[in-house]
This record gives C-alpha cells, structure tokens and sequence, in this order.
C-alpha cells in the first residue's frame, strides 16, 4: 500500500520533472481504476470503506501509465485516511468533449473553506489532518497536482467540512506524442 516513502520517492520524481521525459501510451483507464482499487482492496477491507467505480471499458487516453497512477494512488490513499468505517469511495472516469474527467470522491471529514486554498502547496496539512494522521508528509496533493500539471490538465477540489471531498482531474484525450 501508499506509503511516506512512496510519497518521498514520486515527490523527487516530480522535481526531476525538466530531466525525465514521460513516455504516452494509449491507456484504458477502467484497468488503471481497477489496479488501483485492487492495490487498495485489503486497506478498505479493513476499515469497511467500499470503492464505487464507473468507467466506460473503451475509454482510453494518451497519457503517462505512472503519473496516472501516482494521481489515483495519492488521491484513494487521502480518502482513505480521512473516511470513516461504512464510508464509500467513489472513482469515476468520463468523457467530456475533448477531455477526460476522472473524479475521486470520498465521504470523508472534508476541508475547510479558508483552507481549501493551501491544500496543493507543498508540507501543507490541515488542522483536522495533522490530528487525525499524525505522519502525513503534506506531499501527496502536491504530487497529483504537479503530475496532473505535466499531463496538461486541470485539478479542481469541492469540499465541506464532514461530509467529504470531490477531487475533479480534466485531463486532454491526447495529450502531445513528445515526452
């Protein structure tokens, strides 16, 4: 499972990002959706959270197979870590003109409004975070949206305080063939 090495390892990987040259395929997301639901299976399990996925078996995308799944490993790992027992996680991915939106959604403690701002800068955790986990590295938001800034898209969050959080990734169909 995600781990704080994990964490450390794609965030050099990240700030290496000008000397690395990401190589695209043609990706079917509902695989990349089931590994790493599958990936977090036993941790859900554990804690009686449920995945929920939707996913078009056809959809496909030019992407990077390892920012994908970096983007979908931070994001189920914070949902995760902030749900309760019972909880449901929700992982959908869809067409949207020219682009794809992929959304992680978890019923979780959710963030507060005046915090919603910081949560992508990096070592930033919350207060409710910090007091729930105490050894989150404030790295994995940071992460996804520098992963999903490479892939030439866009991340939105909708959160309120106790009911969960809506993290909205709109990535382009084809992004360019260079790396």
């Amino acid at each position: 499972s995600y781990c704080i090495i994990d964490e450390m390892v794609d965030f050099a990987y990240m700030k290496s990002e000008e000397e690395v040259r990401y190589d695209k395929t043609d990706i079917r997301l509902k695989a990349i959706i089931d590994y790493d639901i599958d990936l977090f299976a036993n941790r859900a399990r554990q804690r009686n959270i449920q995945f929920v996925s939707s996913c078009p078996k056809d959809l496909t995308i030019l992407a990077n197979r390892d920012l994908l799944n970096i983007i979908l490993s931070n994001l189920i790992t914070n949902a995760l870590r902030y749900s309760q027992a019972g909880k449901t996680i929700t992982i959908n991915a869809m067409e949207d003109n020219d682009r794809i939106h992929i959304l992680v959604k978890d019923e979780g403690m959710g963030i507060k409004p005046e915090e919603l701002p910081s949560i992508f800068e990096e070592f930033y955790r919350s207060q409710r975070a910090r007091e729930i986990e105490k050894d989150g590295t404030g790295l994995g938001l940071p992460i996804v949206k520098r992963a999903v800034e490479v892939l030439n898209g866009k991340i939105t969050v909708y959160s309120e305080v106790d009911k969960g959080s809506s993290f909205h990734i709109y990535l382009p169909k084809k992004n360019s063939k260079k790396g």
